[in-house]
């Protein structure tokens, strides 16, 4: 009995043999070579990021010439050794594929006239630059730092605390209203008054030619209002554009309104700061409040 087994097991293992080595058997060996080499080939080994950290930003001024520093700073644009590496709303937790010392820029981006589909870079602010050494799976974190460049040209600065150089807005006293200070220009809004438009005092010279022009404006309202200038013409005329509508905002905010092309278009005079409010339908009155206006450019 004994021997009739190892003959049998001595045939299988020769029809296993004969199987192992068919034409067939040979293509799907080959095949699973294949495959499995195959793996290696779409899945690779992964690098791993490190990571940079962005607090909201700082913005430092020198008062005496370029005003408070009051922000609005939303988003970030990030070069990695001057190449783009994205937008990114501010804080960011950004993660990175590069390691070692890298040059990492920082740009202030903002919401261009209070628009959340239209974000810039604002030109005025120059960019954070550092060296960083990288080290994968660890994070840097960085508070960027911004302060307006040298070569701009700020037409006005007024924060109310020592005059007021607009017609027709009132000056009001009080620190519980002002954000920084104790003074802040007002609209006031009512029965007899429903609406008002006020003009800066000063008519200025501003370059046109598509020069970069903006005016910077915090403010707190429970009522609508529009910012715009007034051109006045060689030939006289005087046109008023009204280029952005501020919502109300129960709380101070700020908005930078691009007023470029407006200055382009209304060339050839000098131009005037525009506010105008109408009372809302559903007010019988209304408060709109205005600090730290800057009117710059190149």
């Amino acid at each position: 009995m004994s021997g009739n087994k190892t003959g049998k097991t001595s045939l299988r293992m020769n029809r296993y043999r004969n199987l192992m080595f068919t034409p067939l058997s040979k293509i799907f060996l080959a095949c699973l070579c294949l495959s499995v080499a195959s793996c290696n080939i779409i899945n690779p080994d992964e690098d791993i990021p490190t990571y940079l950290y962005l607090h909201s930003p700082t913005l430092i001024t020198d008062e005496n010439s370029e005003g408070l520093a009051t922000e609005k700073i939303s988003d970030a644009w990030v070069f990695v050794n001057d190449e783009s590496f994205g937008v990114y709303e501010l804080p960011a937790h950004i993660p990175l594929l590069a390691d070692g010392r890298n040059a990492i820029s920082i740009l202030a981006g903002i919401k261009n006239n209070g628009s959340s589909v239209d974000r810039n870079q604002y030109p005025f602010y120059n960019s954070d630059t550092m060296t960083l050494n990288l080290v994968a799976t660890e994070t840097d974190t960085i508070i960027p730092e911004f302060e307006y460049l040298k070569s701009i040209t700020f037409e006005l600065i007024e924060d109310f605390e020592t005059g007021n150089e607009f017609e027709k807005l009132e000056r009001i006293t009080d620190s519980s209203i002002a954000q920084y200070g104790s003074n802040v220009g007002a609209i006031l809004l009512g029965d007899s008054i429903e609406s008002r438009s006020i003009t800066s005092l000063t008519e200025f010279d501003l370059p046109s030619g598509g020069v970069t022009v903006y005016l910077e404006l915090d403010y707190k309202n429970d009522n609508t209002f529009f910012v715009g200038i007034i051109g006045h013409l060689n030939s006289g005329e005087a046109v008023e554009a009204l280029k952005v509508v501020v919502t109300p905002q129960e709380n101070w905010n700020k908005i930078y309104v691009d007023l470029t092309e407006e200055v382009g278009v209304l060339n050839g005079g000098t131009h005037q700061i525009l506010f105008f409010a109408d009372l809302d339908d559903e007010n019988t009155e209304a408060k709109i409040y205005l600090d730290n206006i800057k009117l710059i450019h190149f």
